[in-house]
């Protein structure tokens, strides 16, 4: 009876152990199904990264393509543009030249109709304004300006091309500022102080020195012409005095052009009245 139970006992725990082994077998065949379902996923990252290798790898070849590509359009454009540009700078030239032979043409007219003046007058001052601009790189179409308002201040034709000659030479100064004031200045010159075009050349270099020595720039004394000349030459001074006397002034008070121009013109109005004359000789001064 003992032997029976401890063999009845043998068998239950031989029974556990085998329960034990199939439960081990089991859960052994579990992780070879895990594993067996891990090493099918790792197949399908590598077909993956695989895949997306390929896919780089096109991706770079397109990319570089493309950037050579680029490479090829802008050195392409940049050769059309600058073509281009030439072409188009050209076209502006030309159209700019074409305006100015216009303009040119219009001022010959303007300066018939002003003067009077026959076609062989005409074709002359066109010759000296060509030749003008050629030898001192005026432009034409300020110089048939200039001859428009040379003969509309009485000038003759053969005044007109001796003031034009003076007046180009000045576009060459740095103390001049433009053709078209320094006309004005000429013509205020020739007006008041009655020398004529003959000696416009040298009465322009004597405003030329005075503004390239003195704070006085030529635009200022050109204004002091227009509008203190007439009262200056009146009361019995010459061009050089005149522009001494601004210039002193213009050095010393930093006063504008116009207010030392109308001063002057007021104090020599007023010096020739009698009885302004008459108060000053009493306080001992003579005019």
């Amino acid at each position: 009876a003992g032997g029976a139970d401890k063999a009845s006992a043998s068998m239950k725990n031989l029974g556990t152990i085998i329960n034990s082994l199939q439960t081990l077998v089991s859960g052994f065949g579990s992780n070879l199904n895990n594993l067996s379902g891990a090493a099918t996923s790792v197949n399908k990252v590598n077909t993956a990264v695989a895949s997306t290798g390929k896919s780089l790898k096109s991706a770079n070849t397109e990319a570089i393509s493309f950037y050579t590509s680029v490479g090829v359009a802008t050195r392409r454009f940049t050769t059309f543009a600058l073509a281009a540009g030439t072409i188009a700078g050209l076209a502006m030239e030309i159209r700019d030249a074409v305006k100015a032979a216009f303009e040119f043409e219009r001022e010959l007219v303007r300066l018939k109709q002003v003067g009077g003046d026959s076609k062989t007058v005409i074709t002359g001052i066109a010759d000296e304004i060509t030749r003008l601009s050629t030898q001192y790189g005026a432009a034409s179409g300020d110089l048939a300006k200039t001859s428009v308002a040379l003969r509309q201040a009485g000038l003759s034709a053969t005044e007109t091309k001796k003031a034009l000659s003076s007046l180009a030479k000045t576009t060459l100064s740095p103390t001049f500022d433009n053709l078209a004031n320094t006309t004005e200045g000429a013509i205020a010159i020739m007006a008041q102080f009655k020398q004529g075009a003959g000696a416009l050349e040298d009465q322009l270099g004597s405003l030329s020195k005075v503004a390239g020595d003195t704070a006085a720039e030529s635009s200022d004394i050109v204004e002091s012409m227009k509008r203190a000349g007439g009262a200056w030459k009146a009361a019995g001074g010459n061009l050089n005095e005149l522009m001494a006397s601004f210039a002193a002034i213009r050095s010393t008070t930093r006063e504008s052009s116009e207010s030392i121009s109308t001063g002057l013109r007021t104090i020599l109005a007023r010096l020739q009245d009698p009885m302004v004359g008459k108060k000053l000789h009493e306080w001992g001064i003579e005019l």
